[in-house]
């Protein structure tokens, strides 16, 4: 289906930096491997619920849907459609990892902490448990 030396780029978005991590793997590497690696950026390594993962093509349209990483036989699919986009392009195609919503809004407010911690006045802290209130609240 797809040679040994297949690379496959993910970008990752991270919790504590903005911005995405770039990650290379290879169709060798395990499913198990690439979640650890995964978990491990997004921060929720040691969480006992993980969030749900999907991916896109970056060369996918905005319209098309996400696909489920929460599997093997996805894993499994990813690298075949990874193959089939870098065999018709020519070149690498990364692929988004994309964290469920809820991660994806706290993120923010994961990236303020320190910020917060470093400030002594309260009203600081109200103002910050009340923004991730609201965001909550609009899932």
């Amino acid at each position: 289906m797809f040679g040994c030396n297949l690379e496959i780029i993910l970008l990752i978005p991270q919790a504590l930096s903005e911005g995405n991590q770039r990650e290379t793997f290879t169709h060798a590497d395990t499913y198990a491997a690439v979640l650890s690696v995964i978990h491990k950026t997004v921060e929720c390594k040691d969480v006992i619920c993980k969030p749900n993962l999907v991916y896109k093509l970056t060369t996918a349209t905005q319209k098309s849907n996400p696909i489920n990483l929460g599997l093997e036989s996805d894993w499994e699919g990813c690298l075949e459609s990874v193959a089939v986009a870098q065999n018709k392009k020519g070149t690498l195609i990364p692929v988004s990892i994309i964290v469920g919503k809820q991660v994806s809004i706290l993120i923010p407010i994961w990236q303020s902490w320190p910020k917060m911690l470093s400030l002594s006045n309260c009203s600081i802290w109200y103002h910050c448990v009340q923004r991730l209130v609201r965001r909550v609240q609009k899932l």
